[in-house]
């Protein structure tokens, strides 16, 4: 039998506020919805077709703690993840939920909360408040803002040397992140 690969990416928007939950062990956990959405042309009737999707996804650990400190409802992030489903019984039922389990996550869209989001995994050092979005926009509505430049930026905000983005596109970092982030650790060498 082959081996097989169960590997999730989405972009989407949140759909809610997240509400951070502790297990009884203490362990953070997240449930929150994700909301993608897609065009394309139809051809029998010649118009443009919109639509989209739901994604039921997990977070534990400070992974839902980031989530929750720094993301707002409608906020734009990019997850990977797998898929999951679970089984229990009620009242003699047999249920079952497919949600998604989130491995690892990037902020496009800045939360409003308490600071700016930091790199996916780092600490918050430094922030700054974004402007608070306005409560009429759809759950799936990227929040009107303009989005700092992406790139390979000091955490003063400076542009790092050519040397130094490069030690990061090494590791992964293809883009950089977002001016104003704290740059991610980079693992010794």
């Amino acid at each position: 039998m082959a081996n097989g690969i169960n590997k999730i990416i989405l972009l989407g928007n949140l759909g809610s506020q997240p509400e951070l939950r502790h297990l009884p062990n203490g362990n953070a956990v997240l449930n929150i919805s994700l909301y993608t959405d897609e065009s394309y042309y139809d051809n029998t009737t010649n118009q443009k077709v919109e639509t989209g999707e739901w994604h039921n996804l997990a977070l534990f650990g400070p992974k839902a703690e980031n989530i929750a400190k720094y993301a707002n409802k409608g906020d734009q992030i990019y997850i990977e993840g797998s898929n999951k489903t679970r089984e229990w019984e009620k009242d003699g039922v047999k249920r079952w939920s497919t949600e998604i389990k989130v491995s690892d996550f990037r902020f496009l869209r800045n939360g409003t909360r308490d600071q700016q989001a930091p790199a996916a995994g780092q600490n918050a050092q430094q922030g700054q408040q974004s402007a608070p979005q306005s409560s009429a926009q759809p759950a799936y509505a990227a929040p009107a803002q303009a989005q700092p430049p992406i790139g390979f930026f000091n955490a003063d905000g400076s542009v790092m040397s050519v040397n130094e983005a490069n030690r990061y596109k090494g590791v992964g970092y293809v883009d950089g992140w977002f001016q104003g982030q704290i740059p991610p650790v980079l693992p010794n060498q």
